[in-house]
């Protein structure tokens, strides 16, 4: 499963700029919750838009970016899917909660 975000998805500490351990990030929360039924891939990357470049900093435009993330080959290509995380999971993760 790849997670492909921007700051929150890397796992970036406010104020010092350090980065979450993986126990703390929500992909790391993610993986340890679906334990061996799936591998979880973290591609986060601090000031990511979705569609937008930035003028400052090259390669940021998460639109161009994913497809060289994803396979080649249809068949394994990742399918969409919708993750709603539980309160508790959003409570004790400061990258979510603040």
């Amino acid at each position: 499963m790849l997670c492909f975000g921007d700051s929150n998805t890397w796992g970036f500490t406010p104020g010092t700029g350090e980065r979450y351990p993986r126990s703390v990030r929500w992909p790391g929360l993610l993986q340890a919750a679906l334990g061996d039924t799936a591998h979880v891939i973290e591609d986060g990357l601090c000031g990511r838009t979705t569609v937008f470049d930035d003028p400052h900093i090259e390669n940021r435009n998460g639109k161009r970016a994913l497809p060289y993330c994803l396979p080649e080959t249809p068949a394994a290509a990742p399918r969409a899917i919708r993750v709603r995380f539980p309160k508790q999971w959003t409570a004790n993760c400061p990258a979510v909660s603040g």
